[in-house]
């Protein structure tokens, strides 16, 4: 990989990937003009400790799958190499270290800056990157509250917080996995990668309920 100036670190379970992950990262390519958008699909993620996910290399697999051709996007194995829980802090340290030159920018969605402080490390995620947050055309209160807790969080430990528009897609990777497990999975087809969809129907993932 030739000299990077600004990459976008997305982290997530991925499981699957869907639309509106890969318009989130879009929207964070296009307007911050980064030069790579690293998608990490995490090993365990901290707040889902309870669910089993589908195999790391599967998710994995499915991601690879839905950023293929697509300009800037590459995929890493970084964390599902790991044996522990996925810590945002221990990724982005991991890459400063790799590219000491780059700007990072971490890529959340709203309710996860809500909560931001209750993570692992706040503060040395703050350090180590700049927050890029999705938000869709939410109702004013909630863009309202987004904004209180970006001042709040650049005030107690000088987090940098650019909010993205994001196309309003609306699936849930949750409302995904049920679809395929109940056998309806052409009522999702539109809001996922048809690659991703037929990898998907043909390997038989998801068609056991969920927990």
């Amino acid at each position: 990989m030739g000299k990077m100036r600004r990459i976008g670190v997305f982290g997530g379970s991925f499981d699957p990937i869907h639309l509106g992950h890969m318009g989130i990262a879009r929207a964070a390519r296009d307007e911050l003009g980064l030069d790579l958008v690293l998608f990490i699909p995490a090993l365990i993620p901290p707040h889902k400790l309870d669910r089993k996910l589908l195999a790391p290399s599967e998710r994995l697999e499915l991601v690879e799958t839905a950023i293929a051709g697509e300009r800037g996007f590459a995929a890493s194995d970084m964390e599902i190499r790991k044996s522990a829980v996925s810590f945002s802090y221990l990724t982005l340290r991991e890459l400063k270290s790799e590219y000491p030159e780059a700007e990072l920018y971490f890529i959340m969605g709203a309710d996860s800056l809500l909560d931001f402080d209750t993570w692992k490390r706040p503060e040395e995620i703050s350090t180590l990157a700049h927050l890029l947050v999705a938000v869709r055309n939410e109702d004013g209160e909630k863009t309202r509250k987004l904004e209180r807790k970006a001042a709040e969080l650049a005030d107690s430990m000088q987090t940098r917080v650019t909010f993205l528009n994001c196309p309003w897609i609306p699936i849930s990777s949750r409302e995904i996995r049920d679809a395929f497990a109940e056998g309806h999975e052409q009522s999702v087809r539109q809001y996922m990668d048809e690659d991703v969809f037929d990898y998907i129907l043909r390997h038989g993932f998801y068609r056991t309920p969920q927990e």
